[in-house]
């Protein structure tokens, strides 16, 4: 298996508590593989902001999300 990209949400979606718990350690979803293809984004706040799967959006480390009218 080779990733796209090293978005930290898909990491720790393929190697965290829940995949071990599942044992689905190192599974490469297909959600993951877009996730993956995402471009990071600038948060307002000036951190890199990576997209999240689950939510269907660019989160930053600060919280905030990104959304059509901006970030919140």
């Amino acid at each position: 298996m080779r990733r796209l990209g090293n978005n930290p949400w898909v990491t720790r979606a393929m190697y965290g508590p829940v995949a071990v718990l599942l044992d689905e350690v190192g599974v490469y979803y297909p959600e993951h593989e877009r996730a993956d293809q995402y471009p990071t984004e600038k948060c307002i706040c000036g951190r890199e902001a990576y997209y999240k799967p689950s939510v269907g959006s660019w989160v930053c480390s600060c919280g905030r999300v990104r959304t059509n009218s901006g970030w919140i």
